[in-house]
């Protein structure tokens, strides 16, 4: 029986927050002044449309982090993460530092998640803007979150290209770890 590498809601959900992530970082990036120095990066949108279509995003991005880790914790695929060193150390197993990183995104999108909420809700409900230290405190952590999210990207792209085509085939299409290993 073949076990496949990643399942079929690792793999939608990877790309629908890969679609998520992309925008959220153009439109927040291009709301803070580097619609001056990129011009492409406004996207035609004014700069409501872009705050719009971020919040959009970032709702969406929420919801589906939610159903994701709901899965994550449902089927126990944490324990990956989170325990003992994979059976074999092929190119597409969780080394400790590989797993130390997706941890780190998981809590770093739960920080740009709940400050994003405290940015976006401000006059709803201040006590949430208050209680992580006022806007500017809560959009310095913001930003911060987004900077290592992208660095987290870059790293994370570099890795794949490194790894060659099964890695990215195994989160495109169907891929078992027993194709893999006959190769």
């Amino acid at each position: 029986m073949e076990r496949h590498i990643h399942s079929l809601h690792t793999r939608v959900a990877h790309w629908i927050n890969a679609l998520f992530v992309l925008t959220l970082l153009v439109t927040g990036f291009s709301m803070f002044g580097a619609q001056h120095h990129i011009a492409w990066l406004t996207l035609g949108f004014s700069r409501r449309g872009r705050f719009t279509l971020h919040e959009i995003a970032g709702a969406l991005f929420a919801i589906n982090g939610a159903i994701y880790g709901y899965e994550l914790l449902g089927r126990g695929g944490w324990r990956r993460l989170l325990h003992g060193l994979p059976k074999h150390f092929g190119p597409l197993s969780y080394e400790v530092p590989q797993r130390g990183a997706y941890l780190a995104v998981f809590a770093g999108a739960v920080v740009m998640i709940v400050t994003g909420a405290a940015l976006w809700f401000k006059h709803q409900a201040p006590w949430l803007i208050r209680g992580l230290g006022g806007e500017h405190v809560a959009l310095t952590v913001h930003l911060t979150a987004a900077f290592a999210l992208l660095a987290f990207i870059l790293a994370h792209l570099a890795q794949i290209v490194r790894a060659g085509w099964p890695t990215l085939r195994s989160m495109i299409g169907h891929i078992s770890e027993r194709s893999l290993l006959l190769r």
